[in-house]
């Protein structure tokens, strides 16, 4: 299956529990001349290569380093139509991690709100009037308790 279908047809609740592509898909599908042949875009950003498939409503970037091996990846969110629509404002993210069982921690930040889930990734949501809606999803770099530790530092007081 092309890489562009497989994307568009991702399981949101896979996705989110193991992590992103990079734990649902073989390493080898994920090579750095194989995306860039289907990808909508691409640019260089310093030594980096990003390589971009663009949806309705939302995008999925890949980044490579000049060796042209996978660093991360993220999915930028444009609207609240789509396959990320059950997740797209915070709240309902919320309730529907905690239906699914899906760990997760939430901070307030100055005009952000980010929850961070146990399998690695972060959402992002930004002010939307009174609520927050989802505008990107990336890894949590370096690592978990890294990510954790930084929004400890950063988060507004409850």
């Amino acid at each position: 299956m092309p890489i562009r279908n497989f994307i568009e047809s991702i399981n949101i609740k896979n996705y989110l529990t193991k992590g992103g592509f990079k734990n649902l898909i073989n390493k080898s599908d994920l090579d750095y001349h194989s995306l860039r042949k289907e990808a909508d875009e691409f640019w260089k950003s310093g030594k980096q290569t990003v390589i971009t498939f663009d949806y309705e409503g939302s995008s999925a970037n890949f980044t490579f380093s000049a060796d042209e091996e996978l660093i991360f990846e993220t999915i930028d969110i444009f609207t609240r139509e789509g396959i990320w629509s059950a997740i797209h404002n915070s709240n309902d993210a919320s309730s529907l991690f905690k239906l699914l069982e899906i760990g997760f921690e939430k901070y307030s930040l100055h005009e952000e709100l980010v929850i961070l889930l146990h399998s690695e990734l972060s959402l992002h949501y930004a002010e939307a009037g009174d609520s927050f809606e989802l505008r990107k999803i990336a890894p949590t770099l370096p690592n978990l308790e890294k990510m954790r530790e930084f929004l400890n530092k950063n988060r507004l007081s409850q």
